[in-house]
């Protein structure tokens, strides 16, 4: 009996990276049980069955991976001194008992860091943000599981948050950013898709048409002849601004 993490080449994700599978062999038969991670040939670490530390999710699957496997091999010793034996079975209920651990706060700080280590800062703040009003309309609960955040939950949040004055616009922001962050747990397995709480809520409503704004020729005339003193900071600004505004219609 034996069980390591592999990476299962047979299969090809959409981004061309292969599923990280946890195998169990027992009398020569080979149990595979996905754990949602994923990884490239070059991130891998065949001979170790690990992922390199350039993965950009090394700590997080590492650190899976060794938890879960060591949680494996000490229920195989527990029921061998019973008697008896550790079946696919036993090995698929408790790995997928492992990953049901991980939670929607949990998760969501993955796709956060996951964000960052890709340079998109700004959509990793959004995401932030959304977390944040998440965990208060939760009452700041430590753990959310996937299934609690359901049509009645997220029409919860969006009564709270209009309660609070925040836009319909921005409310939506932070909506989009959950169903993101779902839809990517359900692609690794983490949720099953009936407890997808998006068919029914529809993200796409949540928008209000913002009024049309703009400065007159004039008002940039009066700001061009501003009697300001050469490089003082408003003589600065003033610069800048107009810069800016006369740039944006020039093709890079």
């Amino acid at each position: 009996m034996s069980v390591q993490g592999v990476l299962f080449k047979s299969k090809t994700l959409q981004n061309g990276e292969h599923p990280i599978m946890l195998r169990y062999i027992l009398h020569r038969k080979v149990k595979y049980v996905a754990t949602g991670f994923h990884s490239s040939v070059k991130h891998w670490d065949s001979q170790r069955k690990c992922p390199r530390k350039k993965h950009p999710e090394y700590l997080l699957i590492d650190e899976y991976l060794n938890h879960t496997i060591a949680k494996v091999k000490k229920a195989i010793h527990k029921c061998n001194e019973e008697g008896g034996i550790f079946s696919f079975e036993d090995f698929e209920r408790l790995v997928k008992g492992e990953r049901e651990t991980i939670d929607l706060f949990t998760f969501a700080e993955k796709v956060i860091q996951d964000k960052i280590d890709l340079g998109k800062i700004k959509t990793a703040d959004t995401y932030k943000d959304a977390l944040r009003s998440l965990r208060q309309i939760a009452g700041n609960q430590p753990k959310l599981s996937f299934q609690e955040l359901n049509y009645v939950f997220l029409k919860k949040m969006e009564e709270q948050l209009l309660g609070k004055g925040l836009s319909m616009n921005t409310i939506g922001i932070y909506m989009r950013a959950l169903r993101a962050i779902y839809n990517r747990a359900i692609k690794e397995e983490l949720v099953e898709k009936k407890y997808y709480p998006f068919e029914g809520y529809k993200v796409s409503r949540l928008k209000n048409a913002t009024p049309k704004r703009a400065l007159k020729k004039e008002h940039i005339k009066a700001i061009e002849q501003l009697p300001l003193q050469p490089w003082s900071k408003a003589w600065e600004m003033r610069n800048l601004f107009l810069f800016s505004y006369y740039c944006r219609g020039i093709n890079f």
